[in-house]
């Protein structure tokens, strides 16, 4: 997944950089004023869910809160203070996005049917569909336009969803080759025998060439990291195709047999790579990951932020 800062600077900019702005840092980590100012923001937190639950028993107060609760993230950050990013989300991004909601979803809509039109004409060129197939595959495409729509909306909707909730769905909602993987079942059902064997074929060859792709990409970084010898890699190797997201079981490529790798079923990629590694790499792949977090937790601070829950789960792990 994509760097979770460069995501969330991109979602603000867009959707309300004209409103929230600041150029001033935060206090001093560990000085008198950071605590103060944390305990701020715990009672401001504290006052906020308050009357969050006061504006869902009286949804005429609802407008109200919204407002308060923008002009008062608005303000620490004029201030200098941070605030963190949830609190953002809920209290300034969604209200807006709900507010526009019929601008931001005529650009979904936009976007989804020129790229949709395109995959469309694609699949029909390749397997030589006929109109009625195309006409089906016309249908099945909006419907899942709409889909994507409703995910996020649900995502807007919840009262309970941060930042990390709406990124998630919107990183899902880009990803082409999980998309194709989902088209499988109805092209399935849609070709003859012979153009869909060609079909699965085809579909298995790009799921190899990504598997491969992201497998020796990872293990180059990891090598970068700890030092790999070469058994250590063909392990790593055959660790990280197995986790992909794109694996299948019928998949078979050079590295993929390797059976000293320590994968089974269920079992976590990073544990499983920590078995392989000796005692010093495990500790220079632990300082590293110690780095990467602190990288992350000082960017967040020289924007006025502080990180959303789970964020750390959106980062693409400690290699």
């Amino acid at each position: 997944m994509r760097s979770i800062l460069g995501l969330i600077l991109g979602v603000i900019v867009g959707a309300i950089g004209a409103v929230l702005f600041t150029q001033s840092l935060p206090a001093k980590a560990g000085s008198l004023a950071a605590r103060a100012e944390k305990a701020e923001f715990e009672w401001q937190k504290a006052e906020q869910e308050v009357k969050t639950l006061r504006a869902q028993l009286d949804p005429g107060r609802r407008k109200v809160a919204q407002r308060q609760a923008m002009e008062g993230i608005a303000q620490r950050i004029r201030s200098g203070k941070r605030v963190n990013l949830d609190d953002v989300f809920k209290g300034t991004m969604k209200p807006w996005m709900r507010d526009v909601a019929p601008l931001f979803d005529r650009g979904r809509v936009a976007g989804e049917k020129r790229r949709l039109n395109y995959l469309s004409g694609e699949l029909t060129r390749e397997y030589g569909l006929d109109d009625s197939q195309q006409d089906a595959l016309n249908v099945w495409l909006d419907r899942q336009a709409d889909a994507n729509g409703d995910r996020i909306a649900n995502v807007l909707d919840d009262s309970d969803s941060g930042f990390t909730d709406f990124a998630k769905v919107m990183d899902e909602r880009s990803d082409s080759l999980r998309y194709s993987q989902k088209l499988d079942a109805f092209m399935a059902e849609t070709l003859d025998a012979d153009t869909l064997a060609t079909y699965q074929t085809d579909r298995l060859t790009e799921r190899v060439e990504r598997v491969q792709n992201e497998a020796e990409g990872r293990v180059q970084r990891l090598d970068s990291l700890v030092e790999l010898d070469e058994e250590q890699k063909d392990q790593a190797f055959a660790v990280l195709a197995h986790s992909s997201d794109y694996f299948d079981p019928s998949m078979q490529f050079e590295g993929l047999e390797n059976e000293m790798s320590g994968l089974r079923p269920g079992m976590d990629a990073n544990e499983s790579v920590q078995g392989i590694l000796r005692p010093e790499q495990r500790q220079l792949l632990e300082d590293r990951q110690q780095e990467r977090r602190a990288d992350a937790l000082r960017e967040f601070e020289e924007v006025g932020l502080t990180p959303p829950q789970g964020w750390e789960d959106m980062e693409s792990g400690p290699f």
